[in-house]
């Protein structure tokens, strides 16, 4: 049985409630608004099947990324419309073409984001696109292996940690999965994500229909959140909103995410897929500020996709070292801020805005040291 004594030895992948045959496993939120396994004890008939696919438990060995490319979409429609370069849709166009399915995270109509699974090309802007929100991942581990048993081909995406339980739950290899996952800062709140939903459709009288994380009208490095209602909008540039400097100074994200153990070589996944942000420094022809992707080939079979798609790409062979010179996360873990106790127990009770920018201006103000601890 899944017990959870430190909630940094979870990290909601949902793998141990796909797996339990019990069916007595529910992931529920916490105070915090992220979800962890609850077990109904009475219906438990300690198989042990939990722990056997719990990813935390059951941690990836190191495994060398194979080849690093630079690459972005020569459709300029897509890549203008992706976060970076548009090579997320380069792979899931090539499974969807031959008939396979495609699983990414996307906003319902409430604008929550689930895990999804898609074999249409015309919802494949549904999962296009980056999500600042840890997404619920539901029964779709479920889902993904009765699609494999038919024999398509299913394109997995998602954080690290998400492909990690996938491998865990399904236990052995299939030669028509292809797994991408994403170098992740760490997943915010879907708590704190309401709030500021919230407080949106207070500013503008209206409710919100749309978000996007990476509005890239004033350019890739320059990229918006923006918040779109029926007749109105709110832009925030990285800097000033409240919502991204909670997250990005790890106020708002997952316990988990102060200790991953799923970058650094570590991934479960076939692909790597990530912001090349530096990229200029290595291909000064790649400073047009209209996003690149650099793929980390983690596989021989994540090598045989890039293959099947390059042609469709603008690629440049690159290496990890440089790659993740400019991208953080690619090689190391943030540490918790000090403040996000106190900033969850606030929550709520006053406006985000004031919240965060409080709370960080402590923060500078004590000198405190708390963005970075180097990994490994």
């Amino acid at each position: 049985m899944i017990v959870i004594t430190d909630k940094k030895n979870c990290v909601g992948c949902a793998a141990c409630a796909n797996k339990c045959p019990q069916k007595c496993i529910v992931m529920r939120e916490d105070n915090e608004g992220f979800v962890y396994p609850n077990i109904d004890k009475d219906s438990c008939i300690s198989c042990g099947l939990c722990e056997k696919v719990c990813p935390v438990l059951n941690l990836p060995l190191h495994r060398p990324v194979e080849n690093v490319y630079a690459c972005y979409n020569k459709d300029r429609d897509i890549r203008e419309k992706s976060s970076s370069g548009g090579c997320f849709s380069l792979l899931a166009e090539h499974v969807l073409i031959k008939g396979g399915y495609v699983v990414g995270a996307a906003f319902d109509s409430d604008l929550s984001v689930h895990h999804i699974m898609i074999n249409q090309e015309k919802d494949l802007a549904l999962l296009r696109g980056s999500k600042y929100v840890q997404s619920k991942i539901g029964n779709i581990y479920v889902n993904v292996k009765g699609a494999l048993e038919t024999g398509k081909e299913v394109l997995f995406s998602g954080t690290p940690c998400q492909v990690a339980g996938l491998v865990r739950f399904l236990g052995k290899e299939y030669d028509n999965l292809f797994l991408v996952d994403v170098v992740c800062h760490g997943v915010p709140s879907p708590k704190v994500y309401r709030q500021r939903l919230k407080e949106i459709r207070e500013k503008i009288g209206e409710d919100v229909v749309s978000v996007n994380f990476r509005d890239k009208t004033l350019g890739w490095h320059n990229f918006q959140l923006v918040f779109t209602g029926l007749t109105g909008c709110v832009k925030e540039s990285k800097q000033e909103s409240s919502y991204m400097r909670a997250f990005l100074s790890n106020m708002s994200v997952r316990p988990s995410c102060s200790v991953c153990h799923y970058n650094d070589e570590h991934s479960s996944a076939d692909l790597t897929i990530a912001d090349y942000w530096g990229v200029e420094t290595k291909f000064p022809e790649l400073s047009d500020n209209k996003g690149v992707t650099v793929v980390l080939v983690n596989t021989i079979k994540g090598n045989r996709l890039f293959t099947q798609v390059r042609k469709n790409a603008e690629v440049w062979n690159s290496d990890f070292t440089h790659a993740s010179k400019y991208n953080f996360a690619m090689k190391n873990v943030s540490k918790q801020n000090p403040q996000r106790e106190e900033f969850f127990i606030r929550l709520g009770t006053e406006k985000l805005d004031a919240l965060t920018t409080e709370l960080l201006k402590r923060l500078i103000r004590g000198n405190t040291q708390y963005i970075c601890a180097k990994k490994r």
